[in-house]
């Protein structure tokens, strides 16, 4: 399910306040051509100025694909690749809102450090996508938070973290107390705010003969 935010997504400081629209989503696979189809009309319909797409099972990504994708010029990128069919993350933004200052990849992130232009104020975007077991979901608590602690100015996390923060967040009420707690001591150890969902109380769902719903995905900053 895509997410999308717009105003404010990082505390106002004394002079600025950064507004823009953020499209986060995980596309489950972009590698069919009517996926790529439907991400192509949103983001031309929303007119996002930065992308997340996450599950993407791209092994090899090129700009000619993206620019395909967005159908805009001044497009740039940077991709984590799938492991064969599994996983990958692209971080899409438009060069003229953002300039790229550098950008890294961990296992389970993406982090882009963007200069505003017209101005010379940095801040951090990462973008996520959470593994499901434990022993993976630490590394990545610990991935992220080693990214925090290089860089002491304004960040944003978004992305599926394939984790709920509270049980109320699935509808069965049901999740394991560790993981949850440490998705929390993660949140309030990088001192990050988790604002509200609009819109809906899940953004992921699974049918069956029980349809279960979770909120997964969250921007934080």
């Amino acid at each position: 399910m895509a997410s999308i935010m717009s105003g404010p997504v990082l505390p106002a400081g004394e002079a600025w306040c950064l507004m823009f629209k953020l499209l986060t989503w995980n596309v489950r696979g972009i590698n069919d051509s009517n996926k790529r189809s439907i991400l192509k009309n949103i983001l031309r319909e929303w007119r996002c100025n930065l992308v997340c797409t996450q599950e993407t099972k791209l092994e090899d990504v090129q700009l000619s694909n993206i620019r395909s994708i967005g159908g805009n010029q001044y497009l740039d990128f940077v991709a984590l690749k799938a492991q064969g069919t599994a996983g990958g993350i692209i971080v899409m933004w438009d060069r003229n809102s953002f300039n790229l200052v550098s950008s890294s990849c961990g296992d389970f992130s993406i982090t882009c450090l963007f200069q505003m232009m017209g101005g010379d104020f940095e801040w951090a975007f990462m973008g996520v996508y959470g593994p499901q077991s434990r022993f993976d979901k630490l590394r990545m608590w610990e991935e992220l938070q080693s990214t925090r602690d290089g860089w002491s100015g304004p960040w944003c996390v978004a992305g599926d973290f394939n984790e709920i923060l509270h049980g109320h967040e699935r509808s069965t009420g049901v999740g394991s107390s560790n993981t949850m707690a440490e998705f929390r001591n993660f949140i309030n150890a990088s001192a990050l705010m988790d604002p509200p969902l609009r819109g809906g109380d899940s953004t992921w769902s699974r049918s069956g003969d029980e349809v279960v719903c979770s909120r997964l995905d969250r921007c934080v900053g």
